[in-house]
């Protein structure tokens, strides 16, 4: 078997940044999904409202298009990286309540800072259709998720292995093939074999 590879402690932050920001960004936008729907708007409205960055207001056509998963891919980004930066900011602090502290102040830092200039320079139509208390909630939502990032690098300690490492390593461990005996000859070679010493007995 291939032995395990115990991740480095940034290999470690890392993986458990990408799982918290993923988790936290699709958490966010079912909850704002959910808001819109209440608001008479389609559950894909508010990914489709960050596509504009990109498509402008073509991208507010009701409806799931391709240009709603470059809006999704866009706030999933950003998540990812928010979490992997606060991974290492929380890196030396273990208490799981001061970490979850930390992760509520993250969220609403980022809620007051991304409007107030992120989006407002990258793209100011984000500011004009947002719901400010669902969107507050939203970000306390993934305030929590980052609270959480470190039971998610702990499963990558007990498990020693990364993910990426694993599926690497997989088709090493299934090419090895057991030690097995060789295959019985033929009964042909088998019979010849078995008649040499007879011959040479009835000619003696």
């Amino acid at each position: 078997m291939v032995p395990a590879n115990p991740l480095s402690q940034r290999s470690q932050i890392l993986l458990a940044g990408i799982e918290t920001g993923v988790m936290g960004g699709l958490l966010m936008m079912a909850w704002l999904g959910l808001v819109s729907l209440l608001y008479g708007r389609t559950v894909w409205h508010p990914a489709n409202l960050i596509a504009t960055t990109f498509y402008g207001d073509e991208a507010l056509r009701r409806g799931f298009r391709w240009a709603t998963l470059s809006g999704l891919s866009l706030h999933v980004v950003v998540c990812v990286t928010i979490a992997i930066l606060f991974g290492f900011l929380v890196n030396r602090i273990s208490g799981r309540r001061q970490v979850l502290l930390l992760g509520l102040a993250v969220g609403v830092g980022w809620y007051l800072l991304g409007f107030a200039f992120f989006w407002r320079l990258l793209n100011p139509v984000v500011l004009e259709y947002r719901p400010s208390q669902a969107m507050f909630v939203a970000h306390l939502l993934f305030g929590v998720c980052l609270g959480s990032l470190p039971g998610y690098r702990e499963a990558l300690q007990r498990a020693g292995i990364g993910p990426a490492i694993a599926i690497a390593a997989a088709p090493l461990a299934l090419a090895e093939v057991p030690e097995v005996e060789p295959p019985p000859l033929p009964a042909e070679v088998e019979a010849a074999s078995g008649e040499a010493p007879a011959g040479h007995t009835a000619g003696e």
